[in-house]
């Protein structure tokens, strides 16, 4: 929702700004509008239009590419508790106990606040979760070793609780938004000059107004991609919590 109703207002803004400029446009005297002035207000805009054209598409590269990698970090959290999941399974009747811990913790994880659309920290973070890992983890590491067999699937079972962890408190550590209220109302600002320099030379009318208004809804579209992928366990564009339910079900 805060990625909509943002993008919503650099919608309204740009829209402002091209308004601003056509108003400002009628005011004007004619020797401001002669042709060396509208060319030379162009190379200015050129060099803005640039840097904006440059800095929107790093930002959704960088946020596509944050999305990906945590996405990634998702899947190998699942497969690596689904493996557990199984060594566990496979232990024997020792193991049940464990094995109903993980199940209990991963559920709760799942059916609560990832699915009420909840933070990185505030799903992966729950003093909660490391409680009930260390507790698995000491349940692990005390099941009888009766032959070989069994001794290699324990450990392979602890270091695999281990991964998980190591991976878990890598996703709460990247819950910090990479996209600063100053960097995104800077830009916000440079798209308004755009539009405000294209509402300075353009004529009044409905085709003029409703070319306007696709632009600012393309440059706010992108806004809302950036906003959505910086923020990955929330939102309309969240990772999706079927690895795990796929592995628990």
């Amino acid at each position: 929702m805060r990625s909509l109703v943002i993008s919503a207002g650099v919608f309204v803004c740009l829209l402002l700004g091209a308004l601003l400029g056509m108003a400002v446009r009628g005011k004007l005297p004619g020797h401001h509008l002669t042709s060396d002035s509208k060319d030379a207000v162009k190379i200015g805009m050129a060099l803005i239009a640039t840097m904006t054209a440059l800095v929107l598409s790093l930002l959704i590269a960088s946020t596509k590419s944050t999305f990906d990698a945590q996405n990634s970090q998702v899947h190998q959290l699942a497969a690596d508790l689904a493996m557990l999941d199984s060594l566990l399974g496979a232990y024997g009747p020792e193991a049940s106990e464990p094995r109903a811990m993980l199940r209990d913790t991963v559920r709760e994880v799942v059916e609560g606040t990832w699915e009420r659309g909840g933070s990185r920290a505030a799903i992966f973070g729950d003093p909660k979760i490391l409680v009930a890992a260390l507790a698995i983890l000491a349940k692990i590491e005390a099941l009888p070793a009766v032959d070989a067999l069994h001794q290699t699937m324990r450990d392979q079972a602890a270091e695999l609780i281990k991964s998980a962890g190591h991976t878990r408190w890598q996703l709460v550590a990247q819950d910090d938004s990479s996209i600063q209220i100053p960097f995104l109302a800077v830009l916000v600002f440079w798209l308004v000059i755009l539009f405000a320099s294209f509402g300075l030379f353009a004529p009044s009318n409905a085709t003029v107004a409703l070319a306007f208004g696709v632009c600012a809804l393309s440059v706010a579209g992108a806004i809302f991609l950036i906003l959505e992928l910086d923020r990955p366990f929330q939102g309309f564009m969240h990772i999706s919590v079927e690895p795990f339910r796929q592995v628990f079900k």
